[in-house]
């Protein structure tokens, strides 16, 4: 846990300097959406197998 919530606040950090830089909203918005889902999809894979090991 403590790995990925500084992997969050890296991104954080990313999307915030590369708003206030450039300020391509839309295009951000969507990078971030793909970055969040790949996230998810990841930690979810993380889950199944810890419960595929577990049972």
């Amino acid at each position: 846990p403590e790995d990925d919530r500084r992997y969050c606040m890296e991104i954080t950090q990313f999307v915030v300097f590369g708003y206030t830089m450039y300020g391509v909203g839309k295009w951000l918005f969507v990078f971030v959406a793909l970055l969040l889902g790949s996230l998810l999809v990841m930690t979810s894979n993380k889950f199944l197998k810890k419960n595929t090991d577990n049972s």
